[in-house]
C-alpha cells in the first residue's frame, strides 16, 4: 500500500527435493508417485520459485546422496522441501519406519531407509526450515511421539527464531492407497489444491 514501510527480509532460497518411486525391483510398482513428484515440482516452482530436483526411481544410495548432497548445499537462512512418494514399511518389532527405494527387497532390510535415518540426517542440515511430505504407507511414523499443546504468543515468537523440522505424512500408521486422486494419489492432489 502507498505509505507503507518497506522491509528488505531475507528469507533465504527454497529448495525442493522431490522423490518419487513407481518401478521396483521386488516390490508391487506404483502407478503415481512418479506423476505426483513431477507436479509438486512443478507447482513450487513455477508457482513459488523453488529450486526443484525430481528424483526417480531411486536406489538407496540415490536417495541417501541426494539428501546428504542437500546437507550441503543448504545454507543456514534456506528452506528445504522434501516431498517422497513411493512405498513405506513398519517395523513393528523395531517399532520403526521405512522408505522403501527402489531396490528395497521386503525380505532383507539391507536397502531401507529408516525414519530414524532421515531425521538425523535432516537434524544435521543448517537450514532454517526443513519440511518433509511424506506420502507413503506408515509415514506417520516420522512423527510419532510429538506432543501438540496451545502456546502464547511469546512462545510462538521463540519458536519463529529457531530453526523448524516438520512433517506431513499422507496417513498415520497404516497403508494408504495408491491413486484415488485423479490421475495422482489422494494425498498429492490434496497438497497440490492447497
Amino acid at each position: 500500500p502507498k505509505g507503507a514501510k518497506k522491509h528488505n527480509v531475507d528469507f533465504g532460497k527454497f529448495y525442493l527435493l522431490a522423490i518419487g518411486i513407481d518401478e521396483y525391483k521386488t516390490l508391487p510398482r506404483l502407478k503415481t508417485a512418479i506423476s505426483d513428484a513431477r507436479a509438486v515440482s512443478t507447482l513450487l516452482g513455477e508457482a513459488y520459485g523453488f529450486e526443484t530436483e525430481v528424483l526417480e526411481n531411486a536406489t538407496r544410495s540415490d536417495l541417501i546422496r541426494a539428501l546428504s548432497r542437500y546437507r550441503e548445499k543448504v545454507g543456514p537462512r534456506d528452506n528445504l522441501l522434501i516431498y517422497y512418494a513411493g512405498h513405506g514399511w513398519n517395523d513393528e518389532e523395531a517399532d520403526l519406519g521405512y522408505w522403501m527405494p527402489s531396490d528395497a527387497d521386503p525380505d532383507d532390510e539391507t536397502n531401507w531407509v529408516s525414519n530414524a535415518k532421515i531425521t538425523s540426517i535432516l537434524r544435521a542440515m543448517e537450514a532454517k526450515h526443513v519440511m518433509v511430505v511424506s506420502d507413503s504407507c506408515y509415514s506417520g511414523t516420522l512423527t510419532r511421539g510429538i506432543g501438540m499443546t496451545r502456546k502464547g504468543p511469546a512462545h510462538i515468537e521463540r519458536l519463529s527464531a529457531r530453526r523448524t523440522r516438520l512433517a506431513l505424512t499422507s496417513g498415520g500408521n497404516e497403508p494408504v492407497v495408491d491413486g484415488g486422486g485423479g490421475d495422482h494419489s489422494v494425498s498429492a492432489n490434496a497438497f497440490s489444491r492447497t
